[in-house]
């Protein structure tokens, strides 16, 4: 187990005040999750994505990446309250900036739904009536065509009580443990 820091914006922030946020902190490469009352975004957060915000951030969501996960929701008034987590310290300004250290557990995968055949451009669940598209680098999944994806995540604990999961790549791979059937 190590350290890791929570960082909480003290007042909620602007979109412009996120955006600088996100294009400092991130890492690279990096994965955004985006939600709203009516869809789920999940894509590479590349440069241009980065270069265009704030236009491109939607009410709730969560940039993750090597070094940190950037967390956002929306205020009643526009703006965002803000929810950092990193495994080192950031020096993020005291004055705007809560920090509390955190217990870091060893990384884990999360098996996301879906078989995907070097053929098929998308990952296939039956009991999932649309197509799924994950976030991995299509020329990398060419050249190793694994089946599946996960999510490699680490849990934030305080006093050994799990409060927080950060999430930290987007990765293909086999078969998960324990085989077809669990």
């Amino acid at each position: 187990m190590s350290n890791g820091y929570l960082y909480r914006c003290c007042a909620p922030i602007t979109p412009e005040e996120l955006a600088k946020l996100l294009k400092q902190q991130t890492g690279s490469p990096a994965w955004r999750l985006q939600e709203q009352i009516d869809g789920l975004e999940f894509e590479q957060a590349d440069a241009s994505w980065l270069e265009g915000l704030p236009t491109g951030l939607w009410p709730q969501g969560r940039v993750f990446g090597p070094n940190t996960e950037v967390r956002w929701w929306m205020t009643d008034d526009g703006n965002l309250d803000v929810l950092v987590l990193s495994e080192t310290r950031l020096g993020l300004s005291d004055e705007e900036w809560y920090e509390q250290q955190m217990e870091v557990r060893r990384g884990y995968g999360l098996y996301l739904w879906g078989e995907r055949k070097p053929d098929d451009p998308y990952w296939i669940e039956t009991r999932i009536p649309r197509p799924l598209h994950y976030p991995v680098d299509e020329q990398e999944w060419q050249q190793h065509p694994l089946p599946y994806v996960k999510v490699v995540a680490r849990d934030y604990a305080e006093n050994g009580i799990v409060r927080l999961t950060r999430l930290v790549r987007v990765e293909p791979t086999d078969l998960p443990q324990g085989g077809r059937d669990g």
